[in-house]
């Protein structure tokens, strides 16, 4: 018999149960360079930078720098770059994705940092750069060590202009890493809205969309038991279309892949770890 997309809409249209519940979740702490410095570059002209790979998938809600300014009275500007597909950071003027002033005065060598309001969504594996803009020179510097860092670099310009060209810092006497730290929030809202973003247009009638933002009014009661009911649903939905999808050699647009299906659960996977649904 043949499979039709409304009967296939209505195998996977099911009911679900509730019994109301709470959960919370803290911004994780995700990329770190926290080794102890052993060099420091003085806040001056000349923009720094240091690239990071996410970790988590979720929403970047601060970072925190490694600053001296014993003596020094001041602010320093931190922005989020876009890097490009080499790793450098992406020198667009005007297009940096979060900025914030940091104070440096009296700073001993700690890190000091910033919320970032409001945040900017990540995936785990993009790839990031904290810039440390160019402006007059400061009696103040961002610490920093050697490589250290496995999953990003530092960077400078040789001039004030952020287009570049942008060079290893520290090529003289070997690749550097800066000292930061960035925290993703991977609360279980920021992760429903991603996975409901991925998933639109997936599936028959748009169901797999349909089935996460059932989750999300559930998450927003709260609702927790029946939010990872409805997580709980969307995983056997996903395998369902994709058994479907693998046994049907027409095209059809509600079709997803193995790629898609694995991604899908991983993220789904996370939401509920972070529901505590297991």
């Amino acid at each position: 018999m043949a499979l039709t997309k409304h009967k296939l809409v209505a195998i996977l249209a099911a009911g679900l149960l509730a019994v109301p519940m709470a959960a919370q979740a803290a911004p994780t702490l995700d990329q770190a360079n926290e080794y102890p410095f052993s060099g420091f570059a003085q806040i001056a002209g000349e923009y720094r930078a240091q690239t990071f790979t996410v970790g988590i998938t979720g929403t970047l809600s601060r970072f925190e720098v490694g600053l001296f300014g014993v003596g020094a009275t001041g602010n320093a500007v931190f922005e989020i770059w876009n890097t490009t597909a080499t790793g450098e950071p992406a020198a667009v003027p005007g297009t940096a994705l979060a900025s914030a002033t940091i104070s440096f005065s009296g700073v001993d060598h700690a890190f000091v940092g910033a919320d970032l309001t409001p945040g900017i969504p990540v995936r785990a594996g993009d790839v990031l750069a904290i810039v440390l803009k160019g402006g007059s020179s400061q009696l103040a510097y961002w610490d920093n060590t050697g490589d250290l860092y496995p999953s990003g670099s530092a960077f400078t310009t040789a001039t004030a202009d952020p287009t570049g060209p942008w060079i290893s810092f520290g090529a003289f006497v070997g690749p550097r890493d800066f000292n930061f730290r960035t925290y993703v929030d991977v609360t279980p809202a920021t992760l429903l809205q991603t996975l409901h973003d991925d998933v639109t247009g997936f599936g028959p009638a748009g169901i797999l969309e349909k089935t996460v933002a059932q989750a999300q009014v559930y998450y927003a009661v709260p609702d927790i038991q029946a939010t990872c009911a409805v997580m709980r649903f969307f995983d056997y939905e996903v395998r369902v279309i994709w058994r479907l999808s693998m046994g049907t050699r027409k095209p059809a647009s509600w079709k997803i892949t193995t790629a898609q299906m694995d991604d899908w659960l991983g993220q789904s996977g996370s939401i509920q770890s972070a529901l505590g649904c297991y």
